[in-house]
């Protein structure tokens, strides 16, 4: 389903320069920044819906993915301290970061959190007493 919704081809535009076809791996690319996209300079064939929803589409699912990635960190710091016999609560948080209670302690942490700062946490936590 994603890439149907991230297809310009639905507002009527031919693309090129989506994809990155050489990444040094076989059968893999890689998506190419928005900015490097080559537009047709008019719509080739009906479009399905205008581009102004197709611009919101990509924000909506650029926002879901975002707030997947912080949940599954957030998951992945909850099961590391967790076997350490700590807890995580979200206290508050802004659009970057946000302020955790572990334990009896307050950090504040990016959002996403990134492995090496959920490892550093826990290496922490072992740490001390």
């Amino acid at each position: 389903m994603e890439g149907l919704l991230a297809n310009p081809k639905l507002a009527g535009y031919q693309v090129y320069n989506r994809k990155a076809t050489r990444t040094g791996k076989p059968g893999m690319s890689r998506r190419n920044p928005l900015s490097e996209w080559v537009w047709s300079p008019r719509i080739t064939h009906e479009p399905v819906i205008s581009l102004d929803e197709w611009k919101a589409a990509q924000e909506v699912t650029a926002g879901l993915k975002a707030g997947a990635a912080e949940y599954i960190s957030l998951q992945q710091l909850r099961t590391a301290v967790g076997a350490l016999g700590h807890t995580v609560t979200a206290v508050r948080g802004n659009g970057t970061h946000r302020l955790y209670q572990i334990g009896d302690r307050q950090i504040v942490l990016p959002a996403p959190i990134p492995d090496p700062i959920i490892q550093q946490v826990v290496d922490d936590l072992r740490t001390t007493p």
